[in-house]
């Protein structure tokens, strides 16, 4: 499946759109059409480990809109867009990278998938949350002006039918529209360029964009994006955390040439049981003595889970500096600190709620409600 790139012009006083490569039915739409652009395709990697295709469409947009906002420019301009889609072996998305050099103004640019999936409603990653929303559009004859189609999220979507799921993960785009036609076709705002116009108390307008375009996204663009179909709804899925490692790539270090090392090939410095959680902070405590640790539930039912820092040690009194690191070749210090003497639950400020009790080996274990922000402090 090659995404379908789609420009759209919407008139600000009449809400009319043109629209190319998707068709939508509905009130004070008008369409342009394009489908008979053909895309070239090439075969640029094919390895062991992965294997990319680049995919470059040239279309002609017209470039800009009529002096009177209620049609687009007859006069056409060269917009090429590249995709460079890739599949590597283990990964359980197809990664896309689409670059433009847009050329054109005024004007929407979305790239649109047919997901096939007969669902109602869409799920969209938002703040601690994952947010249902209808895909049927509301009556548009109830309100004075019509709704904007788009909606906000974060780094994913997904469409369910609870067996099959298809979902699309971003690296930075906030925008989205779930379409209500037959082919549950999801798609991905990439461009917005509009006049910069600013009402003033009379009613009117002044008009900025002589002086100032940036509002109109000009200039050459990339975008990246996954493509991601999965057994069952975005919980089973686990997308929170597809989407993490999606815009969270590993990042391999040396950390120190020794003869002297005496930790084990694996450690994590932060342990969390349930992967149904997140963590959105580690931090000093605003008091300086101990540190705080923020996890959150996105799921609608209770998670029981237990935490443990830093192996449940405090860590050496003294950091070592640059040059005694080298002097010590490295090693790292003997001390490894005392055990945390005590771990609370806080609030978003900080100020003390519950004591909660350590074993022996460091962890400590508590349960957080659905939709729910935990924030935890580890003191000396």
């Amino acid at each position: 499946m090659f995404p379908v790139a789609e420009s759209r012009y919407r008139n600000s006083q009449r809400g009319g759109k043109f629209r190319l490569a998707h068709t939508k039915s509905g009130a004070d739409s008008r369409r342009l059409q394009i489908f008979d652009e053909r895309a070239e395709v090439s075969l640029i990697r094919n390895g062991e480990l992965e294997a990319s295709f680049r995919v470059r469409i040239d279309w002609q947009l017209p470039e800009h809109v009529t002096q009177d906002h209620h049609a687009r420019s007859k006069v056409m301009r060269s917009y090429p867009i590249v995709n460079t889609v890739t599949l590597r072996k283990g990964q359980p998305w197809v990664d896309v990278v689409t670059e433009v050099d847009n050329t054109v103004s005024c004007h929407y640019l979305q790239v649109s998938f047919p997901s096939g999936v007969r669902a109602e409603t869409v799920m969209a990653q938002g703040q601690f949350d994952v947010l249902e929303r209808k895909i049927a559009k509301p009556d548009y004859s109830l309100f004075e002006e019509q709704h904007s189609t788009e909606q906000p999220m974060n780094s994913f979507i997904d469409l369910s039918d609870g067996k099959t799921g298809f979902a699309l993960l971003n690296e930075g785009l906030k925008g989205y529209e779930a379409h209500d036609d037959r082919e549950r076709t999801l798609s991905l705002s990439l461009l917005r360029g509009y006049e910069m116009k600013i009402q003033i108390m009379d009613g009117g307008f002044v008009d900025y964009s002589q002086s100032d375009n940036g509002s109109q996204c000009l200039g050459k663009h990339s975008f990246h994006y996954a493509i991601m179909p999965h057994v069952g709804d975005w919980q089973k899925a686990g997308l929170w955390q597809m989407a993490e490692r999606f815009n969270v790539a590993f990042l391999a270090g040396l950390v120190g040439p020794t003869k002297h090392g005496t930790e084990p090939l694996t450690k994590s410095f932060l342990e969390l049981t349930a992967s149904e959680l997140h963590v959105s902070a580690v931090k000093q405590s605003e008091s300086g003595s101990g540190w705080v640790v923020r996890v959150f539930n996105p799921l609608d039912k209770a998670v029981s889970a237990a935490i443990r820092l830093n192996d449940g040690l405090t860590g050496p009194g003294k950091c070592q500096s640059p040059v005694e690191r080298v002097q010590a070749e490295f090693e790292l210090p003997a001390d490894k600190g005392k055990r945390w003497s005590q771990v609370r639950q806080v609030t978003l400020e900080e100020l003390p709620e519950r004591d909660l009790s350590i074993d022996a080996d460091g962890w400590t274990k508590f349960e957080i409600t659905p939709k729910k922000i935990v924030t935890l402090e580890f003191l000396p």
